[in-house]
Order: structure tokens, then sequence, then C-alpha cells
């Protein structure tokens, strides 16, 4: 029996997927990166993804609902350090999630938070005059 491919094209073939400018184009699918170990930013990415969501509906779920100062920039810090951590590791995810992040985190504070207990006062070292 004679098939069409040679030896070792069925390893590569399914990873060329549409025919363009160039004789064949690296388009691969996705589950190539893990099938074959083909290390992407976004396989190493995957995980801190995974956090950044985790962490954006533990905000929305939570209903942005801080006990104190100290938890609020517990949580704005981490999230920043999560969604910060995606640019040096894959920057086309970086965009997509710190705007996911900041649209969660602006609808659980204007829809949820109780704003009028986090008043800020200035230390009694500061002359604040009017």
């Amino acid at each position: 029996m004679h098939l069409p491919f040679g030896f070792g094209d069925w390893y590569w073939n399914s990873s060329r997927i549409f025919a363009g400018f160039f004789r064949q184009p690296h388009t691969e699918f996705p589950l190539f990166t893990f099938i074959y170990s083909d290390l992407h930013a976004h396989m190493i990415a995957l995980m801190i993804t995974i956090l950044a969501i985790a962490w954006a509906l533990s905000v929305l779920l939570a209903r942005a609902r801080w006990k104190n100062h100290l938890d609020t920039a517990a949580g704005l810090l981490l999230g920043g350090l999560i969604i910060g951590a995606l640019k040096p590791t894959n920057t086309w995810d970086f965009y997509t999630y710190l705007i996911m992040g900041a649209v969660v985190l602006a609808y659980a504070v204007w829809r949820y938070a109780e704003i009028s207990h986090f008043s800020i006062t200035a230390p009694a070292w500061v002359n604040v005059s009017y």
C-alpha cells in the first residue's frame, strides 16, 4: 500500500493548516504544544492566565468587600502582580487580562463596594487647611 505521505509527514502535517504566501506557514493548533512539548509563550503563561482569571473571579464573587485597608491593598497588589507577570511571560496575553481585570474590578467596586467606610483621612502631622 502506498500512501501520499512520506515517513515523517504525519508529524508535521498536523501543524500546517493553511496554505499561504510561503509554502507551509506555521499555524499550530493549541494542543500541538502539549503533545510534542513545543515550548511557546502561551504554554509558559497558561498557569498565570488561570491565576489571573481566578483572581478576577474571586474579586467578583467577594463583591469587592474587603475588611480593611490592608486587605484592600493586599488584594490589589496581588492582582497587579499576577497580571503584571504576564507582560514578560506572554506579551499578547497581558493586555487582554489587564482589560479583563480592570473591568471586573471596576464593575465589582461600582456595583457592590461600600465606599463610605473607606474614607481617606490625613495623618495628624499633616496640616490640612481649607
